[in-house]
């Protein structure tokens, strides 16, 4: 009897493995044969789960997208927290897949391909950036309605932030090891910055 392969299984083992190639090696010069390797496979096999290396990345980008929009759906119902606590959450939980996943250090060079070969992916990499901005916008806009933090544009906010969070990416190729703990506390003493002191500026 022939084994059953489940299919989406074996594509999240597969992006697993990548994650660590990816970061080793770049976008750039990870090519299937490395990523083959990783997984314990033939390239043909590799062939029956993604077509090609931008597949592979994109399925990790959108899989880390997903796992976000749980974490935020779950905030979001959280009566518990308040508003600046969520948006610290937010931050820890992106601080933390940079470090752990180490994906960051193949994004570059593969965002920089894209923009000049695949416009498509680069439409679905824009999105995914946007999903992230919406998210803080509305824990914002909450903070500015309930009157925890200061009157602000939370479109750009949300973007001052994302933006941060995104440099850290350049910093990690850069110079290499970043002390994450640091930068959590410093994003903190930012969006602590944001609170009403006085009534009046609320």
């Amino acid at each position: 009897m022939p084994k059953i392969v489940d299919v989406e299984q074996k594509k999240l083992d597969i992006a697993d493995k990548s994650i660590a190639v990816f970061a080793e090696n770049g976008y750039y010069n990870t090519n299937l044969s490395d990523i083959a390797k990783a997984c314990s496979m033939g390239r043909t096999t590799l062939y029956q789960y993604f077509k090609n290396k931008d597949e592979i990345y994109m399925y990790i980008l959108e899989l880390g997208m997903s796992f976000f929009q749980l974490r935020f759906d779950e905030l979001k119902k959280d009566k518990s927290l308040t508003n600046i606590d969520k948006l610290k959450e937010l931050t820890s939980y992106l601080l933390v897949n940079i470090e752990g996943q180490r994906v960051a250090k193949g994004f570059v060079d593969f965002w920089l391909m894209v923009r000049h070969n695949n416009s498509s992916v680069e439409d679905k990499l824009f999105k995914l950036s946007q999903s992230l901005e919406n998210a803080f916008k509305e824990i914002l806009e909450n903070a500015v309605a309930t009157e925890e933090i200061i009157k602000i544009d939370t479109t750009s906010m949300a973007s001052l932030i994302i933006g941060a969070l995104e440099s850290l990416t350049m910093q990690d190729i850069v110079y290499g090891e970043i002390q994450y703990e640091n930068l959590y506390k410093s994003m903190n003493i930012l969006i602590d910055g944001l609170k009403c002191l006085k009534k009046e500026e609320c």
